[in-house]
């Protein structure tokens, strides 16, 4: 009924509700708005001042040279940390842009701030359109969840194909699938 409840304070933002809702009335949504509401979890105004500012956007972007006709992969916040994940055969020959300015913000979620998520959507999107992106291949989860959820849930339109890492996985091997060599397993292995 839009007031304070015990559910809000017990959510933990797994997004579960959402998932297994029957009726698709994104209770997740709903709830998070009313955690901002009600501060349910009691956060610190110092934590969520921290937290917003750690993960803004630039004031301005820096535009790298990007061939529009071939999909971007978009490696969010995790340059440095999960640079090891993203090298080889499978990433050599993909251009990427990477950083907060492409960074899906869903994290708030987290600590109860849907309204930085909405600020900044258009920001973030603006920015991979002035890199002129037609598909952009999300490394991070949330970032697809982003593009391919939350925004159509928010009637926020997106100008560009969201492919799931799993997806460009799934298309790049299927392409080699000829001179991939298929180990066969025995029971003694």
């Amino acid at each position: 009924h839009g007031e304070n409840s015990r559910v809000l304070s017990e959510c933990v933002t797994c997004f579960g509700c959402d998932e297994y809702c029957p009726y698709g009335s994104h209770p997740f949504d709903l709830k998070v708005e009313l955690q901002e509401k009600y501060n349910s979890h009691n956060l610190s105004p110092k934590l969520l001042e921290m937290s917003i500012n750690r993960f803004k956007p630039h004031d301005e972007l820096r535009l790298k040279h990007i061939d529009s006709g071939k999909p971007v992969l978009n490696k969010c916040a995790f340059i440095k940390s999960h640079a090891k994940h993203m090298e080889g055969q499978l990433f050599e020959n993909l251009q990427y842009v990477a950083g907060l300015d492409y960074f899906c913000n869903l994290l708030y979620h987290h600590i109860e701030r849907d309204s930085i998520i909405k600020k900044r959507v258009p920001i973030i999107i603006g920015n991979i359109q002035k890199q002129s992106i037609q598909e952009l291949i999300c490394f991070h989860d949330e970032c697809y969840g982003l593009y391919a959820s939350y925004c159509p849930r928010n009637n926020i339109e997106v100008p560009f194909k969201p492919i799931h890492i799993f997806e460009y996985l799934y298309n790049y091997l299927k392409e080699l699938l000829s001179g991939i060599e298929v180990i066969k397993k025995t029971q003694t292995q």
